[in-house]
């Protein structure tokens, strides 16, 4: 490995040791998809639509981004109390608190009908095409 590294001159990566992690080391669960379905965590074993499931009792996301994370969270759930208590903390805070930019950034995120994190990750790549006259309500945003 470290030959074939050496041809790109990142010989010395493996001394970077600190950011290597155990791949033992998971920070989730990994739920099979037996547990998923008998859990009834993404839809329910009736007539298996998503009513009634706990994805669904919980979602109550206004956006596609963020209903992609809630889902991605329900379905892989921390092992790290701290990491736990963390989220719930920072998800409380938003919820709660009452802050004229936060409220202004919900309510302008709320109105965006198209998936904003896709939309992203396709100009990062270089894959995005500009739509003419079509104003976005984030690039609009003065804080």
């Amino acid at each position: 490995m470290i030959n074939h590294l050496s041809d790109y001159g990142l010989e010395h990566v493996f001394d970077l040791t600190k950011y290597f992690q155990s791949f033992s080391g998971r920070s989730h669960m990994l739920l099979n998809g037996n547990t998923l379905s008998s859990l009834e965590i993404y839809r329910n074993q009736t007539d298996y639509t998503t009513k009634g499931s706990l994805f669904w009792t919980l979602d109550q996301t206004k956006t596609k981004f963020g209903r992609r994370l809630l889902r991605n969270w329900v379905g892989r759930p921390l092992l790290d109390r701290s990491q736990l208590e963390e989220r719930v903390e920072a998800v409380e805070e938003v919820v709660r608190e009452e802050n004229a930019k936060l409220e202004r950034l919900k309510e302008l995120l709320g109105k965006i009908s198209y998936d904003l994190e896709k939309g992203l990750i396709r100009i990062y790549y270089g894959k995005a095409c500009p739509r003419i006259g079509v104003e976005s309500p984030i690039l609009m945003m003065h804080f």
